[in-house]
């Protein structure tokens, strides 16, 4: 027979081999990337003091329709003040990504391209990030989100994000924005 353990259990071995876990509500993406051309930064985590990023990546859960749009992740920090400043590079074109299709970042060097993961039916990813990145400040509070590149004629689509990470520092933690 074959051992069972209780949620909390499972939630820790988790936590443990993944990094803590935090999700965003699913957002419209016609709101954020219609016509925007880098303009305005849809911010997906507040982070609070200095983590370890380990996996960061936007879920499609609405097909994508039509347009151009190209993705790329950002941090920017309140404390202290740091403007928009890249944790990617531009993505390929989220266009008429299906349901289950997700946006991953890749770590690393900051020149890393997101990779978009395109499957007929959705859920499917094999790509990690190949390395971690260190985001935020001892003390510091800022957020992690996403600008669209191009501007984009998209008439469809919802995303959903996720963000796994370790605290470095004490009380470091992150939130979603939304």
């Amino acid at each position: 027979m074959g051992k069972h353990y209780t949620e909390s259990t499972i939630d820790v071995v988790g936590d443990l081999h993944n990094g803590l876990h935090v999700e965003t509500s699913v957002y419209d993406c016609v709101a954020y990337w219609k016509g925007l051309t880098g303009a305005l930064q849809l911010e997906l985590f507040n982070v609070f003091g200095r983590i370890l990023l380990l996996q960061l990546f936007c879920e499609m859960t609405e097909i994508q329709g039509g347009g151009a749009t190209q993705v790329q992740f950002n941090a920017t920090f309140a404390t202290p003040p740091v403007g928009i400043q890249p944790i990617s590079a531009i993505s390929a074109s989220v266009a008429g990504l299906a349901v289950g299709s997700r946006l991953v970042w890749q770590g690393g060097v900051i020149t890393s391209v997101p990779t978009v993961t395109v499957v007929a039916v959705g859920g499917i990813s094999d790509i990690f990030p190949v390395a971690r990145q260190i985001i935020g400040t001892v003390g510091g509070i800022g957020t992690i989100g996403h600008i669209p590149s191009i501007a984009d004629t998209i008439t469809t689509g919802e995303a959903r994000a996720n963000c796994f990470y370790v605290p470095l520092s004490d009380d470091a933690y992150v939130t979603a924005a939304f």
